[in-house]
């Protein structure tokens, strides 16, 4: 009887995987070209704020505010012309938010500074954002694929190898983060202050996001279930 009930198990875990690896080949299908292109598309942006960064701390601020207010207002107002749907609201209150926390910080003192520190840590998680945005098209494909074909169960389970699948990411770029908080401020700057207190941030980012990975997976969910 033993023997048998440790066969089930075996035979049930044996299935799990499989059905688990033929879902995730399916998503990725899907996600890899998203996360491939979204990436590309971010670093010409990466990139300029990296260069930027070593000229001087204003310069920093500057294409900071430039790329993360101006430019982060009209892509949200943009958004909200393009459909009128939920996700329009929903995807310019999304830019919006980075373009208020800018704002936001450029009240505190030391403002070139603070807006530069946060500009780095932005860009580290808009980045990263990347990635489960890829996610987001994959489970709102694979989500209407089998709902339309009928089968309810592997919808759910789709869902459920995407959450994990992007958690996993965001536990991996969490650890980096938190591995490299005193250095990969460096790469964006050369002014010790602007390196401190971004450093002092690195803990915030890394739970921002591992948040952040998650978040879109759902949100991609829910605007294709409403």
């Amino acid at each position: 009887m033993a023997k048998d009930v440790m066969f089930s198990l075996i035979e049930r875990k044996s299935l799990l995987v499989d059905k688990s690896w033929n879902e995730s080949k399916k998503m990725w299908h899907i996600a890899g070209p998203a996360i491939l292109a979204g990436v590309c598309q971010f670093l010409i942006g990466f990139v300029t704020v990296a260069f930027v960064g070593h000229l001087g701390d204003t310069e920093l601020a500057a294409v900071s505010v430039v790329q993360n207010v101006i430019e982060g207002f009209v892509f949200g107002f943009m958004m909200y012309l393009h459909g009128r749907l939920v996700i329009s609201p929903v995807g310019c209150l999304e830019m919006w938010y980075f373009t208020a926390i800018i704002i936001l910080v450029g009240c505190l003192k030391n403002p070139e500074i603070a807006v530069d520190a946060m500009s780095i840590c932005m860009n580290l998680e808009l980045w990263a954002v990347m990635v489960a945005l890829g996610f987001n098209a994959a489970v709102s494909v694979r989500v209407s694929n089998e709902l339309g074909a009928g089968n309810p169960k592997a919808a759910k389970f789709s869902v459920g190898v995407a959450v994990c699948t992007a958690a996993l990411f965001g536990i991996l770029f969490m650890i980096a983060v938190l591995a490299t908080k005193d250095n990969f401020p460096k790469l964006f700057t050369t002014e010790p202050i602007v390196v401190h207190e971004t450093s002092k941030l690195g803990y915030f980012l890394a739970a921002t996001i591992l948040a952040s990975s998650v978040q879109p997976v759902l949100h991609g969910i829910f605007l294709f279930l409403y």
